[in-house]
């Protein structure tokens, strides 16, 4: 499904949850039959969950966004279960408050998206944060068995 732009992702996706397993029946067959050995990951939530698990990178991008800060804004990133709290169904909105909180911006520039990413903690990612996150794990175990059969 092609939302045509970001702002619709998480309303098609919820309008269809009851197609997914479907549709990854779908892709799976027709991948399956390619030349190549393929494979689709499809991920719900938009990357931005996995940015908002890792978040000791934004106290890089501003030194007031430390856990405690974020917490009493009523985002809770270590304990909630940022893929299933209904109050993360749009996690690049949830970014742009805490940004806004510390009077910065965040939009998905490719400048911006760039400059967050490169203050992740990718060890972090790798070792901690997969355990939290069932997408980020799935697609890292993905990863690693690309890498490690090829």
């Amino acid at each position: 499904m092609d939302s045509g732009t970001d702002n619709r992702v998480v309303s098609d996706v919820l309008d269809n949850a009851d197609k997914l397993d479907k549709l990854k029946n779908i892709c799976n067959r027709e991948v399956s039959q390619l030349a190549i050995e393929s494979k689709i990951h499809i991920v719900v939530k938009e990357i931005e969950t996995w940015f908002l698990k890792e978040y000791s990178h934004l106290e890089k991008v501003d030194s007031r966004l430390t856990k405690e800060y974020i917490k009493n804004l009523g985002f809770d990133l270590e304990e909630d279960d940022l893929e299933m709290d209904d109050k993360y169904n749009k996690p690049s909105e949830v970014l742009k408050m805490i940004y806004q909180s510390v009077s910065r911006t965040y939009n998905k520039e490719k400048k911006r998206v760039e400059g967050l990413v490169e203050e992740l903690d990718y060890e972090k990612l790798y070792i901690e944060i997969r355990l939290k996150l069932k997408s980020l794990n799935e697609f890292i175990i993905e990863l690693d068995s690309f890498f490690t059969n090829a």
